[in-house]
């Protein structure tokens, strides 16, 4: 079986069928978090403690009233100062919900920017932090309830907090702010296995690698060569490796047949479509290439799997 040590995949946990209503919220306070990403996004307040949070490669600070709004497979963590918790809400959602309700395209494209050519946080002022809590506690009370209406509170919910973080984000950066502006923010490196921090210049080649992950979880079932990425980048292929194992803690090609496989066990499970098709759906170029890889992570064939889900038996 293929971990993914380093680059962790975060699968919310929830009693509800996620098919329904992909969302989720929760409260928590910890010290820290690995380096993780997931499919959803991901808007996060901080109650109390400070620390710093990394997004993308670049840090800025948490403290009490801290918004984050983190758009789906952006790498991120966070650490709180040593000796303390940090307390925060988050809220973990598909974007397509988005697309049902009120909110405007060009604010989601917005929202959709952040983390990219936008920073991807503001700390609200004492009368913003006060209207978030209040609506974060309204949407922690009917995510706990099965009353009728849920979902739609929720939503609605939901809306007025991205457009809360909108306005403060607009009042912080500016409407126009562009990719110049992010001196702002300073790329995080790790000097020690500590995970200790500092401020410095982007580093390109690492900034690099936070964009590659990103493509590969954009394109996993296109045609994806090392070659052709470390080409992109303008590296040699075993220094791209370096820096891609680096990062992640696996492989370039475990790490995207991982993600491949993931795709392929959803198929099996979820849609009648043949092994073949499947293949080629989740990026593999011959049915025996997907076949070998999938019994090296799953343990079993395609086709075992698809019998033993059909009976609910576990792997």
């Amino acid at each position: 079986m293929i971990k993914l040590h380093y680059y962790q995949e975060l699968i919310p946990e929830t009693q509800e069928d996620s098919t329904k209503f992909p969302f989720w919220i929760w409260t928590y306070s910890q010290d820290s978090s690995y380096l993780h990403h997931h499919d959803f996004a991901e808007l996060s307040f901080v109650i109390e403690g400070n620390g710093s949070e990394t997004v993308n490669g670049y840090s800025h600070s948490l403290s009490p009233g801290t918004v984050t709004f983190i758009p789906p497979h952006q790498l991120h963590k966070y650490q709180c100062i040593s000796g303390s918790l940090i307390r925060k809400y988050c809220l973990i959602f598909d974007v397509g919900l988005l697309s049902k309700t009120s909110l405007h395209a060009c604010l989601l494209n917005r929202l959709l920017l952040f983390g990219n050519s936008l920073p991807s946080w503001v700390t609200l002022s004492a009368d913003q932090r006060v209207r978030m809590m209040s609506m974060m506690n309204e949407i922690w009370r009917e995510y706990n309830h099965a009353e009728i209406g849920r979902t739609s509170v929720i939503l609605t919910k939901l809306i007025e907090m991205l457009i809360l973080l909108l306005r403060a984000h607009n009042d912080y950066y500016g409407i126009n702010m562009t990719p110049s502006l992010r001196p702002r923010l300073s790329l995080a490196i790790d000097e020690t296995d500590t995970g200790r921090m500092h401020s410095d210049k982007p580093n390109p080649t690492l900034e690099h690698m936070y964009d590659v992950v990103q493509y590969i979880h954009s394109n996993f079932n296109k045609s994806i060569k090392l070659e052709d990425m470390s080409t992109r980048y303008g590296i040699s292929n075993s220094y791209f490796c370096n820096l891609f194992k680096k990062l992640t803690g696996v492989n370039f090609l475990d790490y995207l047949h991982a993600l491949r496989i993931r795709s392929a066990v959803s198929l099996l499970k979820h849609t009648e479509h043949s092994v073949t098709d499947i293949s080629l759906e989740s990026g593999f170029d011959s049915v025996r290439t997907f076949t070998r890889v999938f019994k090296n992570i799953m343990g079993v064939t395609p086709t075992q799997y698809r019998s033993a889900s059909t009976e609910n038996v576990s792997w």
